[in-house]
C-alpha cells in the first residue's frame, strides 16, 4: 500500500494550527508497532518561535497544505 503523504510534505491538523513538515514515518522493522499503525502514523515537524517541535499524527488527523 502507497502511503498517503510522503516526507518533506507541508501538512495541517484538520482543526487548524501552524503549518507542519512531515519528517519521518514509523520504522518498517519496528517488531512492536503492527503493519497498519505503520501505514497511518506519520512524524511532523513545526516551529513554535525557535522551539522545534515533532509529534506522531494519524493520517486521518491532518491534511496537505499549499506552502
Amino acid at each position: 500500500m502507497e502511503r498517503k503523504f510522503k516526507k518533506g510534505d507541508v501538512v495541517q491538523l484538520k482543526s487548524g494550527g501552524p503549518k507542519m513538515t512531515i519528517s519521518a514515518f514509523l520504522r518498517d522493522d519496528d517488531p512492536f508497532v503492527d503493519e497498519q499503525e505503520k501505514r497511518v502514523t506519520v512524524f511532523a515537524t513545526w516551529f513554535e518561535g525557535s522551539e522545534m517541535k515533532t509529534e506522531k499524527f494519524h493520517i486521518d488527523l491532518i491534511h496537505s497544505v499549499a506552502e
